[in-house]
This record gives C-alpha cells, structure tokens and sequence, in this order.
C-alpha cells in the first residue's frame, strides 16, 4: 500500500461519484454507489489512485474509506482518500483535480460492485464531483458541486520540494541497479487490463 506523507495527510469525504450519465455517456447507478460504500474493505482490497487511470507507473495513493449519502435527491458516492507526495505535487502544480471511478462487476465472486481503482485526472468524468481539496489549516473541507484538490497547504520536504526531476532521476537510477540494464519505458501495451473508467465490469467473463 503506498505511504502518504503522515498519517495525517487525507482529505475529508470527497464526492467521488453521483448517480446519473458521466459526461461521457455511460451511466452511473444508485445500486453501483450503494454496493461500493457497502462493500469496500481496504484491508482486504485496497482501491488506489491511479493519473488518468494508468496502472503502468506509481499510483498516487489510496482510497481510506467510503460512504453513500443523497446530495440534492442523487446518490453520491464519498471517500476519504490518502495521497502521495507526487500527488501533492502535481496538484500543487494545478494537476490532478478530479477523481474517476472504476466499479467493478460481481468482484470476487459476491454478487456486488467493488471500487476497484480511482483515476485522478485534470477533467472531472462525471457531474457533481468534488475537486479534491486538502488543506492544512482546513483538513476536512465541505463537499461541493466542482470544488477543487487544493493541496498547497501541505509544505513538502526541502528535499522534495521543487525537484521532483531529481526524485524521478535517482528513480530510474534504482531501477538501473537492480536490473543491472537500462531501465525501460513501459509501453500501454505492456499495461494490465483493466475495466474501463466508470463503466462496471463482470470479472467471471472470460
């Protein structure tokens, strides 16, 4: 599971999802929202924040928790989400404001959607979601219609801040030395299947 910065650094609950068409067409229903905050178990399997859904480099974070609730007559899916350092990088940088579902079908065989990953993108995927906020003279900020992750109240490490080039280097440097090689790129190809963002997947399928 990925480390955030102390275990003090999440954001409050965030609107991740609401009923309804996302804006690119596909539906996202009640019984989706009420099976994900019913269900989700992080201990047993822990959903992670993924940049614009691609698994194939380091995730972002992790979703702590879920719960269901009805904002204006809609169910609304809320999470309490625990980023990286990259993440609050990048969002300092204006970046990664949006969180995207990814449900997943009958997961492990128990008839029910699961949150199975989070995208954490620049566009938001569906109406009503929050544009994630972390503060730290605010740490738990009210839940609006597109309000944005804000996370310049949490300062960095003076070795982190403003070089991340130097993070990504000595990166690829480690990857180097344990391969004894070049590192590699890794190429969409290579990438894992996985369900399309928010669009519910049966993992019997064969």
């Amino acid at each position: 599971m990925p480390t955030p910065i102390d275990s003090s650094l999440r954001t409050g609950w965030v609107v991740i999802a609401t009923e309804g068409q996302s804006v690119d067409g596909r539906e996202i229903s009640a019984k989706w929202i009420a099976d994900m905050a019913d269900t989700y178990d992080p201990t047993f399997y822990c959903a992670q924040l993924w940049p614009d859904h691609e698994k194939w480099g380091e995730n972002l974070g992790y979703v702590q928790a879920l719960k269901a609730d009805k904002v204006d007559g809609k169910h609304t899916l809320f999470a309490i989400l625990c980023p990286t350092r990259d993440l609050i990088y990048q969002n300092q940088r204006g970046q990664y404001k949006f969180c995207s579902i990814e449900p997943l079908d009958n997961f492990t065989g128990q008839g029910k959607t699961y949150l199975f990953a989070v995208g954490v993108t620049d566009i938001p995927a569906s109406t009503g979601t929050t544009m994630l906020k972390f503060s730290a003279k605010h740490p738990s900020p009210a839940v609006g219609q597109s309000q944005a992750l804000d996370l310049s109240g949490f300062a960095l490490p003076d070795d982190v801040q403003g070089a991340p080039d130097r993070v990504s280097l000595l990166h690829k440097m480690f990857n180097f030395l344990g391969g004894h090689g070049a590192p590699t790129e890794p190429r969409p190809s290579d990438a894992p299947t996985r369900p399309h963002p928010e669009d519910s997947t049966d993992m019997n399928e064969e």
